[in-house]
C-alpha cells in the first residue's frame, strides 16, 4: 500500500518529441513537490504510463482516468522516425499517510 497520497496536480502534454532532445520535465522553482514523465505512442498511453510510474509510491486515487486533452489522436505515425515518443508529465504535491 502507498504510503504517499498525491493532493494536488498539473497534467502536461508536451507533444511528440525525439527522445534524444526531449528536455524533460522538473519542479525545481515551482510549486510543486515531484514530476514523473511517461513516453509512448500516443497521449493516452504515454499519461497511462506515467500514472503507472506514480502509484507504486504514491496512492493517485485523485488523478482523473480521462483527463481533458489527453487521448490518442496526438499520435506518433509511421513517419515519424522510432524514437520520436509523445511525452505527458505529471508535476504533483503529496502528503504522507499514517
Amino acid at each position: 500500500m502507498p504510503k504517499k497520497k498525491v493532493t494536488e496536480f498539473e497534467i502536461i502534454n508536451h507533444g511528440k518529441h525525439h527522445s534524444q532532445y526531449f528536455q524533460g520535465c522538473g519542479v525545481s522553482f515551482t510549486e510543486w513537490q515531484d514530476c514523473t514523465t511517461g513516453a509512448s505512442s500516443d497521449a493516452k498511453l504515454a499519461y497511462d504510463d506515467a500514472v503507472e510510474l506514480l502509484s507504486s509510491i504514491y496512492d493517485v486515487s485523485i488523478l482523473p482516468k480521462r483527463p481533458r486533452g489527453i487521448n490518442a489522436k496526438l499520435r506518433t505515425s509511421t513517419r515519424d522516425n522510432e524514437e520520436v515518443y509523445v511525452y505527458v508529465s505529471i508535476r504533483f504535491k503529496f502528503k504522507e499517510i499514517k
